[in-house]
C-alpha cells in the first residue's frame, strides 16, 4: 500500500495507514454512541475488506458511552480485529482498562496506552507474532 487512506465520519476520522494499521479518532469532545459506533465498525468492516487488522481507537478526546464500548469490542467486533489498542488520557484509566481487559479476556489482544507511539509498537509486534506464526505453521 503506497500511502494512507482516511475516511471522514460524522463524529471521528479512521486511518488505514500504509503498515496496515487501523487508526480511530473520533473528534475532540465528540460523543461515540450506538449510532457512531456503528458507523465506525462499518467503516472498519469495509477498510479491512474482511481482514483482520490492528485497531489503534484514541479515546483521549472523546466520550464513549457504555453501550458504545460494549458494541466496539463484543465478539461480532472481534471479526474484523487482529488486536485493539486504546489509547486513554490518563494513568488511572489506563490501569482500569488493563485491568478490565485481563478480567474479561477478549477474543484478541487488548491493552490501553497513554501514547500513539506505544500503542503502534506494541500492534507492531503482535502483527509480526502472528505473521512469524502463520509462516511457521503453514510450512508444518
Amino acid at each position: 500500500m503506497s500511502g494512507n487512506i482516511e475516511i471522514l465520519l460524522d463524529s471521528s476520522t479512521i486511518i488505514l495507514r500504509k503498515d496496515e494499521i487501523l487508526l480511530v479518532s473520533p473528534f475532540k469532545g465528540a460523543t461515540i454512541g450506538p449510532k457512531e459506533a456503528k458507523k465506525i465498525l462499518d467503516t472498519i468492516d469495509q477498510l479491512s475488506q474482511y481482514t483482520k487488522r490492528a485497531i489503534i481507537f484514541d479515546s483521549r478526546m472523546a466520550s464513549v458511552n457504555m453501550e458504545a464500548r460494549v458494541m466496539l469490542t463484543n465478539e461480532q467486533a472481534a471479526k474484523s480485529k487482529h488486536s485493539m489498542a486504546l489509547l486513554v488520557p490518563n494513568l488511572s484509566i489506563k490501569v482500569l482498562a488493563n485491568l478490565s481487559y485481563f478480567i474479561n479476556r477478549p477474543t484478541y489482544p487488548m491493552r490501553a496506552f497513554l501514547t500513539e507511539k506505544a500503542a503502534l509498537i506494541w500492534s507492531h509486534k503482535h502483527l509480526q507474532r502472528e505473521n512469524f506464526e502463520l509462516m511457521y505453521s503453514s510450512a508444518a
